[in-house]
């Protein structure tokens, strides 16, 4: 029995029917026949492309670079190439206007070949608004101003599958194993990093080798950023998680790190092979909270410091006037006067440590309100009184002559502070020599213990050592010491010699303001 198709006006109602161009062409590639929508499709004249090679119809890339499957076919390795496969090709039409075809092709038994061909109907309309999408989707990608990965984590599986522990437990496993970690960062994929990633990263490139080199180079046991919370979510398909961590750079440091990460839908559940990362530096967040638990620290202390410094003189002077009150005729004159130089000295005492506490609380402005002048520094040395703990003025074997150009007041607060020091902590000989050559020079020596860390003195509230015949100190002396130097010009700076602490305080001289 003869098949239908094989009869010509069953064949040409089939072609008629599809609405596809069909052609005909020779062992040559010429055209032998092409139907009417042939014709129309490619804006021919009835008749016209019989006897046109097919090459006629093709643009130059595409003649240059035929996919595989047409050079198969041309080679004669290919039977047929069916439209399904979207074959698509850009054709020139006879009026010169390109467009894209699908286009399937059969060898017919003598070798010609029939070619089915329609036209794409918007195409270009449709890859122009691929392309602005996809261009659109990369600017904003790439202007996003925290680093935003893109990375394939299907590799993490059978790893994470292999772990011995519940899934719910990896994170805690992980931590406790963080080598795990480190040892299988190269099972993941990264499809896409954005500018800002790389910058974080360190990146030489976007390349993926450039990437991978600075991921791993970055990746130590102790800056492993959220990994084991992504990994855990990765295995047990939690869509979106936000962790903390530390994370590396391919230049070894590091940085604290906010991460954010979302896996999308797919058609058969989560879809591991696009795995969005986001990546927030948190260092600077981190440091303003330590500085803010350091502010809040050191306030406690300033706060129980200072009423215990107030306290004690308050309680002195207050029990030496409810003694002088209760007993106004009991006692010798000589006795009134002592206890009323006992009281004033410790008033004193009291108006120095507010006067300590007024200056420290201008540490953080540099508002030390400066004044300087041309200044004597002996006689002002002479004049400062502080009292040891037999209750004695201190005793000081001052040598030389100096001139500076300072704030007096500021110089004999910074004297004040070094003389207290030392009848604190220092030993019972206390030399003061004075010299002069470009700076004024004040070298403050007493015979006391060496300090562990000499530079650790200069440190708000630190106290070196303490005796139990002494009161305990705010510890802000010789901070604020330091700083008033520093802001008239000058320098405070400590050392051992010989057995000797020595502070050596260095002033400008002249009759100009000091620099800054």
């Amino acid at each position: 029995m003869v098949s239908p198709l094989e009869r010509p006006e069953i064949a040409h109602a089939i072609i008629a029917a599809s609405g596809d161009g069909a052609a005909i062409s020779s062992t040559d590639l010429r055209v032998t026949w092409a139907n009417e929508r042939a014709h129309e499709l490619l804006r021919a004249r009835a008749g016209s492309l019989v006897g046109r090679h097919l090459y006629s119809f093709l643009t130059a890339e595409d003649l240059s670079r035929p996919k595989a499957d047409w050079r198969s076919f041309h080679d004669g390795a290919l039977r047929h190439v069916p439209m399904q496969a979207r074959n698509d090709l850009f054709l020139t039409r006879d009026d010169t206007t390109q467009a894209s075809f699908v286009i399937g092709a059969s060898r017919l038994a003598d070798d010609t070949v029939l070619l089915l061909f329609n036209e794409f109907e918007g195409r270009a309309e449709v890859e122009q608004r691929a392309e602005g999408l996809a261009r659109r989707y990369q600017d904003l990608f790439q202007s996003i101003p925290v680093a935003v990965w893109e990375i394939d984590m299907r590799g993490l599986e059978g790893w994470l599958a292999s772990l011995p522990c519940e899934p719910l437990e990896t994170a805690a496993y992980l931590q406790a194993h963080p080598k795990q970690v480190v040892d299988h960062l190269d099972l993941l994929d990264v499809r896409a990093v954005n500018r800002a990633g790389l910058a974080q990263l360190e990146a030489q490139s976007a390349a993926s080798e450039d990437v991978s080199k600075a991921m791993m180079g970055g990746a130590r046991l102790d800056t492993l950023g959220g990994f084991a919370t992504q990994f855990q979510a990765v295995r047990t398909r939690t869509r979106s998680i936000v962790t903390e961590g530390v994370a590396g750079t391919g230049s070894g440091g590091h940085f604290f790190t906010e991460v954010h990460q979302f896996i999308p839908d797919g058609p058969d559940g989560p879809d591991l092979s696009r795995v969005i990362v986001t990546l927030i530096d948190t260092t600077r967040a981190k440091e303003t909270e330590v500085a803010l638990g350091t502010a809040i620290e050191a306030r406690d202390r300033l706060i129980t410091s200072v009423a215990h410094e107030l306290r004690t003189p308050l309680t002195v002077v207050t029990g030496l006037l409810q003694l002088l009150r209760e007993s106004p005729g009991r006692l010798e004159e000589s006795d009134i006067l002592r206890l009323v130089e006992t009281a004033t000295s410790e008033a004193e005492d009291l108006n120095h440590l507010i006067d300590d506490l007024l200056t420290y609380s201008r540490i953080d402005t540099s508002d030390w309100r400066i004044s300087p002048r041309p200044t004597d520094l002996r006689p002002l040395i002479e004049q400062t009184t502080v009292r040891g703990e037999d209750g004695q003025r201190l005793a000081l074997d001052i040598n030389g002559e100096a001139d500076c150009f300072a704030d007096p007041r500021r110089v004999r607060q910074i004297v004040r502070n070094l003389a207290t020091n030392s009848v604190r902590y220092g030993g019972p000989t206390v030399r003061v020599d004075l010299w002069c050559d470009e700076s004024a020079h004040v070298e403050w020596r007493d015979n006391g213990a060496a300090t562990a860390d000499m530079e650790r003195i200069f440190e708000p509230f630190h106290q070196a050592h303490s005796r139990p015949s002494q009161p305990s100190s705010l510890g802000l002396g010789l901070t604020i010491s330091r700083g008033l130097a520093d802001a008239m010009g000058g320098s405070l700076a400590h050392r051992r010699e010989n057995g000797w602490t020595v502070f050596e305080l260095i002033l400008p001289r002249g009759s100009a303001p000091p620099p800054g």
